[in-house]
């Protein structure tokens, strides 16, 4: 026998719910600079169904060490998202709209921060024994550049002057612009500066140099000032020449007190070279002569 179910056509009708649309803008675009504080824009995503009454922000990807979040919160239409460290900052929105129907698919915006200067240093640590490094109790590093004149004690035993805490020819937070490093003529931006200090937390430090002399070698330099009782640190220092990575140590396990001089950087027919040193080129309880 045959069954009268078989070859009988279906018929019916089904309903299609449109979904809402994110966009993500961000004012000046794409491209922005280390340390920025770039403001994003959700206020131009739409649906068909009505308004857009729900947005939240996430992070897909930043910079290896970069701590940062969406400001006031990831829930905020127009949030701001700080940049601390060079590198690649992807982000994406969802939203929601009146009838609670969620955006099919997340807009995704990549912002890219690179350096403008000749020479940009980074310096970067976590602390293992902090439990929130964001508060306001955390461990103290310093990053210091030396100029060739830079003279002082030899505490590292080499036979010549450290250079460290020179003022005016080291660049650290205790002589954070100096002017005396190139031309005499202030109107000439010759000289380095310490454009970010971090005393309580996991940084960074920065320090940035647009114009080098030709033929002058320059050394880097970490200070372990103050552990607040949190134990070692695992420092890290990035040097960009020119916009691009030209050196990474790397994490360098630090105990209160160390002096690491990460590395020297030569000029020679205008070309900028950063030579990392070894590790071992420590030097414990660095008697340091001035107070933060």
């Amino acid at each position: 026998p045959s069954d009268p179910h078989l070859n009988v056509p279906l018929t019916g009708a089904g309903l299609s719910v449109e979904c809402p649309v994110a966009v993500v803008q961000a004012t000046g675009g794409e491209a922005a600079a280390p340390l920025d504080e770039v403001q994003l824009i959700g206020a131009n995503s739409y649906s068909p169904n009505g308004d857009v009454t729900e947005h939240q922000w996430s992070l897909l990807s930043v910079p290896a060490g970069a701590a940062t979040g969406f400001l006031p919160g990831a829930l905020t239409k127009n949030p701001k998202l700080w940049l601390p460290l060079v590198g690649v900052y992807e982000v994406a929105l969802d939203v929601w709209d009146v009838e609670g129907v969620k955006s099919c698919d997340p807009d995704v915006y990549t912002i890219t921060a690179s350096p403008t200067q000749t020479l940009y240093l980074e310096l970067t640590w976590d602390t293992p024994g902090d439990p929130d490094p964001s508060d306001e109790a955390g461990t103290d590093l310093d990053l210091h550049l030396t100029h060739p004149f830079a003279a002082g004690p030899d505490h590292d035993g080499d036979g010549l002057p450290d250079g460290w805490y020179d003022s005016p020819y080291d660049c650290f937070w205790g002589n954070p612009a100096p002017t005396v490093w190139g031309s005499v003529d202030p109107a000439v931006d010759d000289d380095p500066s310490l454009l970010r200090q971090d005393g309580n937390g996991e940084g960074p430090e920065v320090i940035a140099f647009d114009v080098l002399e030709d033929g002058a070698t320059y050394r880097v330099g970490v200070v372990f000032w103050d552990s607040a009782a949190f134990g070692a640190v695992n420092a890290r220092v990035r040097a960009y020449v020119d916009g691009d990575l030209a050196m990474d140590s790397g994490d360098v396990l630090l105990i209160d007190g160390d002096l690491w001089t990460v590395a020297t950087v030569t000029v020679s027919g205008g070309a900028v070279s950063v030579i990392p040193l070894a590790s071992q080129s420590i030097v414990a309880n660095y008697p340091a002569p001035i107070g933060d």
